[in-house]
């Protein structure tokens, strides 16, 4: 496949997920590769969208989610951005603080130490 149909690929798939999250579809026939999810994954995370397309991934059948790393990626870093977002609207100043209160209460076993840092 090109890389012109690629992108056009990638960005359905983004705007299929947004569909779904929004309620706009209930479509859960979804179809993607590793290098899929990663593409959506970055862009999602370009957009400050993660929550959002979270949201999407989680709808899905067991069988269409993306990998279980990326989901645990995602939901932290998901996590981390809403934080980053709380604080800044007080003045307070975000990053270090969303890292440290999202690691705090990373308690699950599975997703210790993976919290995103949110350095930009």
């Amino acid at each position: 496949m090109n890389t012109s149909n690629k992108t056009e690929q990638h960005q359905e798939q983004f705007f299929q997920l947004l569909r779904l999250s929004m309620g706009v579809t209930e479509q859960k026939d979804f179809v993607a590769t590793d290098e899929d999810w990663q593409w959506l994954h970055e862009e999602a995370d370009r957009q400050s969208l993660i929550g959002v397309i979270y949201g999407a991934m989680i709808q899905l059948p067991a069988n269409q989610q993306p990998p279980v790393d990326l989901l645990i990626k995602m939901d932290i870093s998901g996590r981390c951005h809403q934080w980053q977002e709380r604080t800044a609207q007080s003045g307070v100043c975000a990053t270090d603080k969303a890292v440290r209160r999202c690691r705090a209460t990373d308690s699950h076993p599975e997703r210790s130490g993976q919290c995103a840092t949110l350095s930009r």
